[in-house]
């Protein structure tokens, strides 16, 4: 074998353990998501607030309370297995969450838990930028899909380009209109 044979075959080896690592991570991170609700005992809420105030281009200067927006997303889709005991609950059961109940049912419940999460302060307003204004690129296009924007995807529409390309450096677009 030839020293250029050698090296292919290393490389070749090598890509295949990459590509396996990369594979196991990815299921690794799908077994977790599909496991585990949205909103955990972690700091996944003060993550997404961040990423929301980043996605409407306000980067924090301060350690600031949790935003409005965030708050409508935080509340139902929370999880209190996470963050207290069974027998706190009545019947010393957990309710079904918030989501899966009827709006008139879980308005009490809601409130009561959005007027709790309102006091919390986002810590992570301290943390390197350049993870949250990608993810917020990313959060800013799916809301925008969600909505029926039709300036979700680049270049699909030329007279939308120039308005998609201004939302992804964060500016205001008032040459265009996609909307």
């Amino acid at each position: 074998m030839t020293s250029r044979e050698s090296v292919a075959v290393t490389n070749s080896k090598e890509r295949a353990l990459i590509l396996l690592f990369c594979f196991a991570a990815a299921f690794r991170v799908f077994i977790f998501s599909a496991g585990f609700p949205f909103f955990t005992n972690i700091d996944e809420d003060l993550h997404f607030d961040l990423i929301t105030q980043y996605s409407h281009a306000r980067v924090p200067h301060t350690f600031d309370l949790l935003k409005e927006e965030s708050l409508t997303w935080i509340v139902p889709y929370a999880s209190p297995e996470f963050l207290q005991r069974p027998d706190q609950f009545p019947a010393a059961k957990f309710p079904p969450p918030l989501w899966k109940q009827s709006p008139t049912e879980a308005a009490p419940e809601l409130a009561a838990t959005k007027a709790a999460w309102s006091t919390e302060i986002n810590f992570q307003s301290s943390q390197p930028p350049m993870y949250y204004a990608l993810a917020s690129v990313w959060a800013d296009r799916a809301t925008h899909r969600i909505n029926g924007n039709s300036g979700i995807v680049l270049d699909s529409f030329p007279e939308c380009s120039a308005n998609c390309d201004c939302d992804l450096a964060g500016l205001p677009n008032r040459a265009h209109n996609c909307a």
